[in-house]
């Protein structure tokens, strides 16, 4: 569980400050976007053949999803004319914006080598991609499944996750749902792929990785 610990270990670092900027960072995200978890289980994503096939030995899954909306006048009108467009701004933002930078430039640190430098790292070719299946950026993610109001992600074997814009009644409805699982091990104690505190990071990340997505539509 290396690459998730370090995730979390990103978004401590990235909520960090005072105890006041803080309260007032989680407040502001809480009540900007909404987190659903657990996941009911007709929520498309549960029958992705990308999931069952990553998720193999069938070990127990974290599941959520967090959602924002935006009322469509406050969306750029030239996105609102293509929605394969909208959904790959959005993606765009996600992996470009503020939320995700502390985790880009580590992980560029990383992993980036000779080998790999063809692949994505910094936020020019980020911003410059349109997310095909089979894109590879920060060494740990790819693309495995796209629509013209999804994209699909997998980060190593441990979990996917989906990117999707839609609209309704007047509001473009933005989710980002996330599966973590183990991978690589056979769980049979029935234990999460991460610990509790772990968890709890990982859904004020979503829905910070959200907000700044959002931002790239306006």
């Amino acid at each position: 569980m290396n690459v998730l610990k370090r995730v979390a270990k990103v978004a401590a670092t990235g909520i960090a400050g005072t105890a006041a900027g803080v309260g007032l960072g989680t407040s502001w995200l809480v009540a900007s976007t909404t987190l659903v978890t657990p996941i009911p289980r007709d929520d498309p994503l549960w029958n992705s053949a990308t999931l069952k096939k990553l998720n193999i030995l069938e070990n127990p899954v974290l599941a959520d999803i967090c959602i924002k909306r935006i009322p469509l006048s406050k969306i750029r009108p030239e996105l609102l004319q293509d929605e394969a467009k909208l959904t790959t701004e959005f993606a765009r933002g996600v992996w470009t914006g503020w939320a995700f930078e502390p985790q880009r430039w580590l992980f560029t640190k990383i992993f980036r080598t000779p080998e790999n430098s063809h692949l994505k790292f910094s936020r020019r070719e980020i911003a410059e991609s349109t997310f095909e299946i089979g894109t590879e950026f920060i060494d740990q993610f790819q693309v495995v499944e796209w629509s013209k109001n999804e994209i699909t992600m997998r980060e190593g074997v441990r979990h996917a996750t989906r990117r999707r814009g839609k609209w309704t009644a007047g509001e473009l409805e933005l989710t980002l749902s996330t599966r973590f699982f183990k991978g690589r091990e056979n769980v049979t104690d029935g234990s999460m792929p991460v610990p509790y505190l772990i968890e709890r990071l990982h859904y004020l990340y979503a829905r910070a990785l959200v907000q700044s997505g959002s931002s790239a539509l306006r």
